[in-house]
């Protein structure tokens, strides 16, 4: 698959850069490489195979949901310089 020189001006204009006369038909070969290369992929037989979503083969492990006691207010709040309402005072930050 090749694109045209008219393919790669209609390319710069979408993509909104300006290319030169000499930026073009350079743009142009190292474009037309990078298909080349690119083909290459398409001949490849993936008669068979599954479609991959993810690259890894990792899978989410969850635990299950226990009831644990947690800290009590009074421990949570010994350090506290302000609290009120089982919440942390702040000063305010925003006049």
């Amino acid at each position: 698959m090749a694109i045209s020189r008219e393919d790669a001006e209609k390319l710069a204009r979408l993509a909104m850069f300006e290319i030169s006369e000499e930026e073009a038909d350079s743009f142009l070969k190292k474009f037309n490489e990078v298909l080349k290369e690119v083909d290459k992929i398409f001949e490849v037989d993936t008669a068979g195979v599954e479609p991959c979503f993810n690259i890894s083969l990792l899978t989410n492990v969850f635990r299950e949901d226990e009831v644990k006691p947690s800290l009590d207010y009074e421990e949570l709040f010994k350090n506290a310089p302000a609290a009120e309402d089982n919440c942390y005072l702040v000063p305010n930050v925003i006049e």
